[in-house]
């Protein structure tokens, strides 16, 4: 629902040899053996009787051979899944379409035959080549499985007409879903003339598959982009979906197989040719590995040297005209993989752990090197661990760190858990610096989920601040068909200090209640409409009234895709207690202010040629009247080119004339094929000291899970979530990186 005196040196690592010889056991724990099973003489019969949402897979000495056409005689021996009922637009209606699935195992793999029948199949959309990227506006087929029978968490994997992947981890049954993760799995397809065809062969190894777990939880989606229409084959209820793994169906048991554990080594080396102002240009190379490998059923480790991310997109840049600190996303994999076992607190408000604190500078987000870290994650049983040990490396202007994170959730049914998060932030040689936070959550649903409450009681230690270090939030919750209820109370003491999380107001009490309701009237080609309203936020620092607002929305959601969003009001009055400076040269001094804030939106069908997104709005800012628009124009012509233009004006009425605050951003992606692509960012910050900021990532997957990079980079890769923070400087860089995968 809702949505951590022995010489100088040998102290600096204790902390974090401490949390490594945990991991390390863990590792240890990979290589101890595993009782094989040999397939049994009499197998399951091929046409087997499958009980409702239960699925009895067929094993097959051969595997089929993957050409995307469903025309190797195998597939016939497949376990056969058909009977998809809509999600939406028309819940709980048979799907408009027929969709078929075949399964087969053999000893390594599970297989999945795919038929998209369509009537049309010239009106069938695909044009997403990227792996990884937005399929969006794509037909497509996904497969979830939970191979652990965790009912919170597994993996995603999905495919459109042309073959091109798409892949993450779940947690959380959909509270977070992690595109980074690239698991080791193939796919053909193909549109024929009655539809689009599709192939997925997935490793056991990729799953990290025990033969102890015998039945898996599983569940399958289509999407008919052209009709905005989503069909599944279990958990179709509006407020389930595909992602409820508590609700997926079963496939199982499977014989003949055994345990398999995945092994992935990706060393790296690379050279650029860069400058970091003041620096001149120079040559520098570096090299590193980044190595997985699965310990038990559901655990994987990883352990990384010299971690790079250059390859990381760069961050959008954002103007943030208030004195609450921006939210940004985490996109290094490192990090991302598994995120929703590390995560405490309710994303964007209040969270004990948020990995961008380590390696990145929060005030400028200047990349600070990394020498290594060591993470554990995984289930056993009902229970999530996650274990986490990074040292970062010191720059001139600062110490190295060593970080360490221990994360601990026992699952309950339906989405419910009870969870433990300790973590640590160590400077060697300097304890005045060090930080640590412990702290408990909890999310329990009940009334078949149709109601939850969530939250957190946590425990701060800083050097320094004694006593007045507790914070926790409570979180409440109803949601059916219609009606989407929530209330959230947080407390923080003055020393509640958890410097590796984020946090948008400290020392406060807030109390926060809204509501949405939906209507779905049928008529003029509306699909929905939804009212949303934030009936009351009161935010109190040291016990003073800090803000409060009331928030109304309107949005009207077309059969086609498009919408129209409209915002009457919004009201927030602010009690400044000190000045800020949302960009340079322009102080807002500390009192009282009444900002208000009226918008109206119109974004296009997003599967069209062209599309496009419209907005303006004005009312009252902290320097007075304001107005502005915003557009995006969207160009998709082909599976090779896609490409977006965005503009941002806002114009700012003050005392001495009207200033401008413009930010643009134009975005290019040329596929050459499924292998090999090229993305281009351009943005221009108005605000910023530098002209522009530009990178191009040239990425070319020669072998499965092997990259050549060649990465263009100016000004700042990562942007700073500090109202008023100090911009960083422009740098400029070159870049080849090179990995090789082994797996």
């Amino acid at each position: 629902m809702f949505d951590s005196f022995t010489t100088p040196k040998q102290r600096a690592w204790s902390g974090f040899q401490y949390r490594a010889a945990w991991i390390l056991i863990f590792f240890l724990l990979g290589f101890m053996p595993v009782k094989s099973y040999a397939a049994p003489r009499s197998l399951i019969p091929a046409q087997t009787v499958i009980p409702a949402h239960g699925i009895i897979p067929v094993y097959v000495k051969r595997p089929p051979r993957l050409t995307g056409t469903l025309t190797d005689p195998e597939w016939e021996k497949g376990a056969l899944v058909t009977h998809f009922i809509q999600y939406s637009p028309d819940n709980g209606e048979p799907a408009t379409f027929k969709t078929t699935v075949r399964i087969l195992y053999t000893k390594k793999a599970i297989y999945f035959g795919i038929y998209c029948y369509d009537p049309h199949p010239s009106k069938i959309l695909a044009k997403q080549l990227v792996r990884d990227g937005n399929q969006g506006t794509d037909d497509q087929f996904l497969v979830i499985i939970d191979p652990t029978d965790s009912g919170q968490n597994g993996y995603f994997f999905a495919v459109n007409p042309l073959g091109t992947k798409l892949d993450a981890l779940v947690g959380e049954e959909g509270g977070l879903v992690d595109t980074a993760w690239n698991g080791i799995w193939h796919s053909r397809a193909k549109i024929v003339k009655t539809g689009w065809t599709a192939e997925i062969a997935i490793p056991f190894s990729t799953l990290n598959f025990s033969s102890k777990h015998a039945i898996w939880r599983i569940n399958f989606q289509r999407d008919i982009r052209r009709k905005q229409e989503v069909d599944v084959w279990t958990a179709w209820q509006r407020i389930y979906g595909i992602y409820t793994l508590s609700k997926a169906g079963t496939i199982g048991p499977f014989h003949g197989i055994k345990s398999t554990k995945l092994q992935l080594f990706e060393p790296y080396v690379s050279g650029a040719y860069q400058k970091n102002l003041p620096e001149p240009y120079g040559l520098y190379g570096t090299s590193g590995f980044d190595y997985k490998f699965g310990i038990t059923s559901g655990i994987m480790g990883r352990a990384a040297v010299n971690p790079d991310f250059s390859q990381t997109p760069a961050d959008l840049e954002q103007i943030n005209f208030s004195p609450i600190p921006l939210y940004l996303p985490e996109d290094r994999s490192f990090f991302l993989e598994r995120e929703d076992i590390f995560n405490a607190g309710f994303s964007g408000l209040n969270q004990l752990f948020f990995s961008r604190n380590i390696g990145i500078d929060p005030a400028t987000g200047a990349v600070v090197p990394l020498e290594g870290g060591l993470k554990v994650d995984g289930s056993i049983g009902n229970e999530d661990i996650g274990m986490l040990a990074v040292r970062q490396d010191a720059t001139p202007l600062t110490p190295p760190i060593n970080y360490g994170v221990e994360r601990l959730k026992q699952r309950f049914s339906s989405g419910s858990y009870i969870g433990f998060i300790g973590i640590q932030k160590d400077v060697p040689g300097d304890s005045l610096l060090n930080n640590d936070t412990y702290g408990t959550d909890y999310n329990l649903n009940f009334l078949n989920s149709h109601f939850g409450i969530g939250g957190f009681f946590a425990e701060t230690n800083t050097p320094g601040l004694k006593g007045n270090n507790w914070g926790g939030l409570f979180g409440a919750s109803y949601q059916n068909n219609w009606v989407n209820a929530s209330f959230l109370q947080e407390d923080q003491e003055p020393n509640f200090n958890p410097e590796l999380g984020f946090r948008k107001f400290s020392d406060d009490n807030t109390t926060d209640l809204n509501e949405s309701f939906t209507l779905r009237p049928r008529i003029f080609d509306i699909r929905h409409i939804n009212f949303f309203d934030e009936l009351l936020r009161v935010n109190l620092i040291q016990g003073e009234p800090f803000l409060s607002e009331f928030h109304y929305q309107m949005t009207i959601l077309f059969n086609n895709g498009s919408f129209l969003y409209i915002q009457p009001y919004d009201k927030t009055n602010w009690n400044l207690f000190s000045s800020f400076q949302p960009i340079p040269n322009l102080t807002v001094p500390a009192g009282g202010y009444t900002t208000q804030e009226h918008v109206v939106s119109y974004s296009s069908n997003p599967t069209s040629l062209f599309s496009y997104f419209l907005s303006y709005y004005w009312g009252r800012t902290f320097t007075g009247k304001e107005h502005g628009i915003n557009y995006t124009i969207s160009l998709n012509p082909g599976i090779h080119l896609s490409a977006n233009y965005s503009h941002s004006d806002q114009a700012l009425q003050l005392g001495v004339g009207k200033i401008h605050l413009i930010l643009d951003t134009d975005s290019l992606t040329y596929a050459f094929s499924r292998y090999l692509n090229l993305q281009i960012q351009y943005q221009n910050d108005s605000t910023a000291p530098h002209p522009g900021s530009e990178d191009a990532i040239l990425d070319w997957r020669f072998r499965t899970e092997s990259h050549l990079y060649a990465i263009y980079i100016l000004g700042p890769q990562f942007v700073s979530s500090i109202t008023g923070a100090s911009p960083l400087q422009e740098n400029q860089k070159f870049e080849l990186k090179y990995t090789y995968a082994f797996f």
